[in-house]
């Protein structure tokens, strides 16, 4: 059953990114307002970045949990099952990481994570198209809308643009959802349940219909894949590739480097067979699962090494698989929500939805 310790956790986590949350939203208001615009854009960019990224998704998660587990003294060992139990409370920064998964990545788990960041980064090509084909053709006017041009040029300008752009968002945009966020609810709500409103607030934190949609949808996959591997690496490579690889065909478009013409020649490669636009998203769908399947289903053959009757397998490779072998180490029986908990969960979905909601309106008018 669910301990009143692991209710506190749950609220705290809703706290810290309520305060993340706030936070984001406050800093796209000032910058809407025009206060960086005293200040050179390149120095703006770095500013913009350095405290949306490092200061409200790295340093706020990691302080506020620091704060809560120091009120908390604990030795449970770092394991993935006393995790998932609401069993695990850890004192120390270090301990704080490793439960969110940043523990030491095999290079089974990298090769599985480069794997499914080109598969994903496909995937996501087609997911984003098709729903920013839709918003144009209702007449959104933030359906055309890219990243703007970068205020950095030149081969300088990419590497500094890799790091604002992929280095950082991969590792703390990760630390905030599926590390603090993801892992925060999964002892409390359940494992899917985690999963599902981690990529819904992933999305969401975007604050643009027009990307929130395929955030979502790459959320939700990067944040199976996490509970797969069993570490959030998985999700931290994931996302640095697809950042940096669209980065990268940015600049090669604006410089006429190598690629700069890639999404051309995929649209027409596409082009070439009816419906290959169609087989070509369901085949990485497709993909994408069954390597997840994989790797849950060899942790879950794992972890019943030495059990004298093993758990049986599913029988089929989808996603009700996956589903099976994610939480078949969780506790089932939980306390439901409290009145507070439900409050912070609608409110955090609340801020997050209207904001979003706001820019599918502005887009019309």
């Amino acid at each position: 059953m669910q301990t009143n310790k692991s209710n506190k956790n749950f609220i705290a986590v809703c706290i810290i990114y309520i305060v993340v949350l706030c936070g984001f939203v406050g800093l796209r208001i000032i910058a809407g307002l025009g206060w960086f615009d005293k200040m050179d854009d390149r120095a703006a960019d770095i500013l913009f970045n350095v405290l949306a990224q490092v200061v409200l998704m790295f340093l706020v998660p990691v302080i506020g949990m620091l704060i809560l587990k120091r009120r908390q003294k604990s030795a449970e060992p770092v394991t993935f099952s006393n995790y998932m139990q609401g069993n695990f409370q850890p004192p120390q920064e270090q301990s704080i990481m490793k439960s969110w998964g940043f523990n030491k990545p095999s290079g089974q788990v990298i090769g599985w994570a480069l794997l499914l960041a080109v598969l994903m980064f496909f995937f996501n090509i087609f997911v984003s198209n098709f729903f920013n084909s839709i918003l144009a053709l209702l007449g959104h006017r933030g359906a055309a809308m890219g990243g703007g041009d970068s205020s950095f040029s030149g081969v300088g300008g990419l590497f500094v643009m890799l790091f604002l752009g992929a280095v950082l968002p991969g590792v703390c945009e990760e630390t905030t959802h599926r590390g603090l966020l993801m892992r925060g609810f999964a002892s409390r709500v359940g494992i899917m349940r985690a999963v599902m409103l981690s990529s819904i607030m992933f999305g969401f934190m975007h604050l643009n219909i027009v990307q929130c949609i395929y955030a979502f949808v790459l959320g939700y996959l990067m944040a199976l894949a996490v509970m797969a591997t069993r570490s959030i690496w998985t999700a931290v490579i994931i996302h640095f590739f697809n950042n940096a690889l669209s980065t990268y065909l940015s600049f090669a478009n604006a410089y006429d480097w190598f690629g700069g013409n890639f999404f051309v020649y995929f649209s027409n490669f596409l082009g070439i067979i009816p419906f290959m636009y169609i087989i070509a998203f369901a085949g990485a769908y497709i993909l994408i699962i069954r390597i997840i399947h994989k790797i849950a289903r060899d942790n879950f053959v794992k972890d019943d090494i030495g059990r004298e009757q093993p758990r049986r397998l599913f029988p089929s490779k989808g996603m009700a698989a996956v589903n099976y072998y994610l939480t078949a180490g969780e506790v089932k029986e939980r306390t439901p929500l409290t009145a507070l908990e439900k409050t912070l969960v609608c409110g955090i979905l609340f801020l997050g939805g209207v904001v979003t909601l706001m820019t599918l309106v502005w887009g019309f008018m």
